[in-house]
Formats: structure tokens, sequence, C-alpha cells
């Protein structure tokens, strides 16, 4: 049995070594530049208008239709759906509607 082994690569950089060097020069070229004078932008520095709406006031079979009509999607039955959000059958049925 003969084993042949590659030539030796020792002190040469890998044949793919010069196209990953020359792709982060292209990279660094593109990226603009950070300096330590710059603000960090962070979540809180992104512009968002939010409106707080105070569902407390609907009735429940209201707030639950949403995840009741997903439920029933799924190929749940009404009883099944009331014990999953914890509400009467009576009440998901109202909400399907």
């Amino acid at each position: 049995m003969r084993v042949e082994l590659a030539p030796s690569t020792r002190g040469k950089p890998p044949p793919h070594a010069e196209r990953r060097s020359s792709l982060l020069l292209e990279l660094k070229r593109l990226l603009p530049r950070w300096t330590r004078t710059q603000r960090i932008r962070t979540a809180a520095a992104i512009p968002l208008q939010t409106v707080i709406v105070d569902d407390a006031h609907l009735p429940v079979y209201v707030r639950i239709a949403e995840k009741a009509k997903q439920l029933r999607q799924l190929g749940m039955s009404d009883r099944a759906i009331g014990r999953a959000l914890g509400v009467s059958d009576k009440t998901v049925a109202k909400g399907l509607r």
C-alpha cells in the first residue's frame, strides 16, 4: 500500500488566503468607518411612535377572537379552545362569529 502526502506548504499561505484577504480589504473599503467620537446607536435612538390602546373595557369575546380564530384553523374545537384560553365554549363561539 502506497500513501502519498501532499506537498509541504510550510511557510506558504494556503491558496484561499489571498482571496480571503482581498475580500476583507474590499469590505473595509465599502463599510463606513467608525471612530470613537461617534455615538453608539442603540434601540433607544430609533424614533418610534406608539399608540396605547386600553382594551380592558372590551368584552372578553372580542379580546380572545383573534387567538380563537387561529386555534380554530389548527382544528381545535370550541371546548378545547375555551380550555386553552380559560373561557367557556360559548364565549369562544361568540368570539368566532
